[in-house]
């Protein structure tokens, strides 16, 4: 092993491998099975600095050849960058429906909001233009059928007495299509 070990060899070395301790007949091993490599000794610190001084001769042997791809990742290692590089592609296709869905949302708030104006000034029109088109629809009548003061009366106050009823509701309309906009009164004729 050289004095001055290169960057390569203390990446490796640091890597999370598997280490087993077995004792059998009173000898001890230390097993590294990713790397192949067998510690042994008569007590568990001297297979320990010999498991260590095979794994480093072994590394060192390998990277000083130019055949550090062939060292094995340990298990771990190679499942979590199994787990990223399968999470990759499911991670894109989220980040784009992301994407989509608020190019859709911020498209479609001008729209919403377009509609909204318009179907307020649709309810305005309509309130505005209500109480003409019924004593419109009453002139006519009147004209058709000729109505004596009673009758002209009661009809009279059956529509205030709609309009008075109305008036909260077209207030309310009025409020949820154009909150910053005063209320248009209906007007008598």
């Amino acid at each position: 092993m050289s004095a001055s070990r290169p960057r390569e060899f203390d990446e490796f070395a640091a890597l999370p491998y598997d280490v087993r301790l077995i004792e059998q007949g009173g000898e001890y091993r230390f097993v590294i099975s990713e790397l192949g490599i067998v510690g042994r000794g008569a007590n568990v610190a001297d297979a320990h600095r010999d498991m260590v001084e095979r794994r480093d001769e072994h590394l060192t042997r390998l990277i000083d050849a130019g055949q550090a791809g062939r060292i094995p990742l340990p298990a771990s290692t190679v499942e979590r960058k199994a787990l990223i590089s399968s999470l990759v592609p499911f991670s894109i296709k989220l980040s784009l429906s992301v994407l989509a869905l608020v190019i859709v949302v911020l498209a479609l708030v001008p729209v919403m909001q377009t509609q909204m104006k318009d179907l307020g000034r649709a309810a305005r029109k309509a309130g505005q233009e209500f109480p003409k088109g019924l004593q419109q629809g009453f002139s006519g009548m009147a004209e058709i059928e000729p109505l004596d003061t009673d009758k002209q009366d009661a009809i009279r106050k059956a529509v205030r007495a709609y309009l008075r009823s109305a008036k909260p509701i077209i207030d309310e309309i009025q409020d949820v299509f154009s909150p910053n906009e005063q209320p248009v009164e209906p007007q008598a004729q």
